[in-house]
Parts: C-alpha cells; structure tokens; sequence
C-alpha cells in the first residue's frame, strides 16, 4: 500500500461547556485527509476497497477514520492551462488535442473547471458537469501575454477549488519559468496547497524558451526554480510532477493522472 500524501484543513469545533458564565469555548481541530492509491505486488491498482479495509496510524497511534471516499465518487478536475507567448503555435496545437482527449475520458457526473494564464487568469469553464457539457465541446487554445504570473494562476485555482465539496483535482501544464506573482508567491502557493484537500498534478514543458532567453544562466535559473515549485506543489498534496520534452507526450501524461484518479482512496482523520 502507498500513501501519496497528507492534507491538512483547519475546522473551527463551537464547544459549550455550560460553564457558570455561560461562555462558549472555541476548539481548533486539523481534519488531516490523505490520498491513497493501493497496488498489488505486481504494480496493479486494487479497487473496491471500503474503509474498513484501511488503518490509519499516526506515531504508532492508531487513529480513528472519519472520513473517506471511494476511487466511485465522482471528481472534480480543475485544469490551468499555460497560455503565454513561451508555448509555440505548435506546442499549443497539441495541447489543445491532449486536453480534450483527456476531458473526454472523464466519467459523467466528474465536474470540469478550466482556465488559461499568462499575465492574468482567463476562465474558460465554470464547474460543469461532464454529462452537461455541449454535444462535441471542446476547448480551445489562445495565446495571450509574453509574461507568466503563475503564483497567482495558481491561487486563483485554489481559491476556485475551495468551494468545490468532494474529491478534487488541478492540473497545471505550462513551462512555468516565468516565477513571479503579483498577489501570490512561490512560498503562499505551496502552503495552500499543502492546507487544502485538492491533489495538485503539474505536467511541464520543458522546452527551448520562445523567444529565446538573451542570458543562458538566467533561464537556467528560471527552470531550476519552475521544477523546484512544480515539483512541490504535487508532493504536498499527494500527486505527480511529469516533466517532458515533446508536446505529443502529453497526452500520455493525461492518461497517467486519469488511471491515478480513478484509482485514488481519501481517508481522513482528525488530529
């Protein structure tokens, strides 16, 4: 069995002791929620596991479970789509044919959210329903600025998915050398993510910049720190960081995280 990781959410507990005053204490408990996916000694995903079938352990303690969801329940995938001028015309075509293959293998009561950035965030499609999308929807791809802010991409995104009750996911694909961020930052981001419920997998282009860096060492740089974040974000929420150099492995990547979704556990407990 392997644990892909741990959430943390704060809930605020109301407790009245019936004290003389009548005063009401305020008790702060973390909610701890973990994804798991559950293989055979031969690498095959077991399904059809229910909770009792789970036990949770914390420092040797064996913990109560209070929550869990079956890989039956529906999920809802947000996807934040790169769409700044260092994607080329040809990476954007075959982005846009793996982002709708991949809409298309989603199950009918999934929900979809979808957004592009660049300087700003472009919302494409508001939570929907799979089964309630438009006969052949599809999405389609536009560049927007030469500049990237993907911290706040990203807490947009996270912010979006706060309200959404039940399994979550966001994908993020782009290059994500443009590191900076207007309202959010590299350390912000990743204390959301590792704070709220949402599995975060990140699929980045690595590719020659366009147009092309003047200073080498500065795009070094500039990647170091994308995989660095990426790379975060998907182990503080219990998903994966693919990194890949061509536009038509991508939609293998998509049918990776598809298989994991449909094959991923949540427990949680209180802490």
């Amino acid at each position: 069995m392997f644990f892909t990781g741990k959430f943390l959410w704060l809930i605020a507990l109301e407790v009245s002791l019936g004290c003389a005053q009548g005063e009401n204490i305020r008790v702060d408990t973390n909610l701890v929620t973990i994804p798991v996916t559950v293989l055979d000694r031969d690498g095959r995903y077991i399904a059809d596991l229910t909770d009792k079938d789970f036990e949770i352990y914390e420092n040797g303690i064996k913990q109560k479970n209070e929550f869990f969801a079956s890989t039956e329940e529906p999920i809802t995938v947000m996807l934040l789509l790169d769409a700044s001028s260092s994607i080329t015309y040809g990476q954007t075509a075959g982005m846009a044919k793996a982002v709708n293959e991949f809409v298309n293998m989603l199950r009918p009561d999934d929900q979809l959210i979808a957004a592009s950035f660049a300087y700003r965030v472009y919302p494409i499609l508001d939570a929907t329903k799979i089964k309630d999308l438009k006969k052949n929807f599809r999405i389609h791809y536009q560049q927007f600025d030469p500049q990237t802010l993907i911290y706040d991409a990203v807490a947009f995104a996270q912010k979006k998915l706060k309200k959404v009750k039940g399994r979550k996911a966001l994908i993020i694909f782009g290059d994500g050398n443009d590191d900076s961020g207007l309202s959010a930052s590299f350390k912000s981001t990743i204390r959301a993510a590792e704070e709220q419920e949402a599995i975060i997998y990140a699929a980045q282009m690595r590719d020659y910049p366009n147009p092309p860096f003047t200073d080498p060492k500065k795009f070094a740089k500039s990647v170091e720190i994308a995989t660095r974040y990426m790379e975060g974000l998907a182990a503080k929420t219990g998903g994966r960081h693919y990194i890949f150099d061509d536009i038509a492995d991508l939609s293998e990547t998509f049918t990776k995280i598809t298989n994991e979704l449909r094959q991923t556990y949540t427990l949680g407990y209180y802490e």
